[in-house]
């Protein structure tokens, strides 16, 4: 991002990616925020909040994924459903991802119309009237990023992502406990069970805030204004949430002006064709105005790939044993030399700051940047308050 920068050899001209001084006014301002989450009332019960609605999305995932999986081993399953094999088998454990691929095209309207927390809402909903797919509650990681502080927003994040194999170990190990069971409740305590999580999420969903951004882009920035003061500030005279506010206005303004909304908008650049080879981040690398869309697109992968490998994995353990397990071991190679190479750093940045990582059109994306800056600078400027967060240098920042 442009940086405010000291006077110096650049003349506070926008810096370069291949800049690593982290002077843009919001993260200047978050990185001297030394104190820690657990000491501040306002995050602590925010991330409380976090951890059953948002989190909770990943853990009903992987419970409702090992669930399918764990039961094939119950006695009780196997005579009920007349002990099926191979193809058939794969079929049945592949259903749970198969039934998210197919409500994947609607995310995107639900997310950007109703808001965050709706899609939660009704995602969770399914789930505990019919058990079936939990593809309506993907923007957990969007609602997380987009309420997280910065200074907790990578770690927030990966425990999102991480959170999915709690579900799975906590599956695994009820199956585990009813197996011994011989009557058909063996298998019908488990499945009853996907409910709760389900329940969890639609008990805690409307404790949590809706995301300041798509406030904004709902011309509701008062609501904005107040959650970020509520979560990130002290009151309406904190200079990180003003300038926060600021940098999401301006940044929104930008993105919503050379944005169609469509889903064609996702390969209409170089920069966002190399977003698409490279959404694990999610939510840190794609534009507001596409991050929804982006999502859908890294849940469809991630589901096919789910579906496929579900399916295939009782016909390859049936042919080659135990060498089927060789493949995981060189795609996860693949994995590790990928991400080192391909994937950007997107720690120590906000939101939007991380927005222009991907842009190859450095002059416009400079241009982008300069323009939100100099709209935070001028907020900054007319609230007296550009001052402060210059001090510790010695000298003024220059633009």
């Amino acid at each position: 991002m442009n940086r405010l920068r000291d006077s110096g050899p650049n003349n506070g001209k926008p810096a370069r990616d291949g800049d690593d001084d982290h002077n843009a006014i919001v993260t200047r301002l978050a990185n001297e925020d030394k104190v820690p989450w657990y000491r501040k009332p306002n995050l602590r019960n925010l991330y409380f909040m976090l951890i059953p609605t948002c989190m909770g999305i990943q853990i009903t995932s992987g419970f409702h994924s090992q669930m399918v999986n764990a039961m094939q081993i119950l006695p009780s399953w196997v005579n009920f459903f007349g002990n099926p094999q191979g193809s058939l088998k794969g079929i049945i454990a592949a259903a749970y991802p198969l039934g998210a691929v197919l409500s994947l095209p609607l995310i995107p309207v639900i997310n950007d119309r109703f808001g965050r927390r709706w899609s939660i809402f009704v995602g969770s909903s399914i789930m505990v009237v019919a058990s079936l797919i939990q593809g309506f509650a993907t923007n957990g990681s969007s609602l997380i990023g987009e309420l997280g502080y910065p200074n907790e927003r990578a770690v927030l994040t990966s425990l999102f992502s991480v959170s999915y194999f709690i579900g799975q170990i906590t599956a695994a190990g009820i199956c585990f406990g009813t197996n011994s069971m011989l009557t058909d409740w063996g298998w019908r305590v488990p499945s009853l069970l996907q409910i709760a999580p389900s329940m969890l999420q639609l008990a805690f969903v409307f404790f949590v805030p809706e995301s300041p951004r798509w406030l904004v882009a709902r011309d509701r920035s008062d609501e904005a204004l107040k959650t970020l003061v509520k979560y990130h500030g002290e009151d309406r005279e904190s200079q990180f949430v003003k300038a926060e506010m600021a940098q999401i206005q301006s940044t929104l303004h930008v993105e919503m002006q050379n944005s169609r909304k469509s889903w064609l908008d996702l390969t209409a650049t170089a920069g966002m064709r190399k977003r698409l080879l490279t959404t694990s981040f999610l939510v840190e690398i794609w534009p507001y105005a596409e991050r929804s869309r982006g999502i859908a697109i890294f849940q469809l992968f991630a589901r096919c790939a789910e579906f496929f490998t579900t399916f295939v994995n009782p016909i390859g353990l049936a042919n080659i044993s135990w060498r089927y397990f060789l493949t995981y071991c060189c795609f996860l190679a693949f994995e590790v030399i990928f991400v080192y190479f391909f994937f950007p750093e997107t720690s120590g940045k906000t939101l939007e700051e991380a927005t222009f990582l991907f842009e190859e059109d450095k002059p416009a994306a400079e241009k982008a940047i300069l323009a939100v800056e100099n709209s935070i600078v001028q907020e900054m400027v007319e609230e007296d308050l550009l001052g402060p967060v210059a001090q510790g240098r010695g000298k003024k920042p220059s633009i």
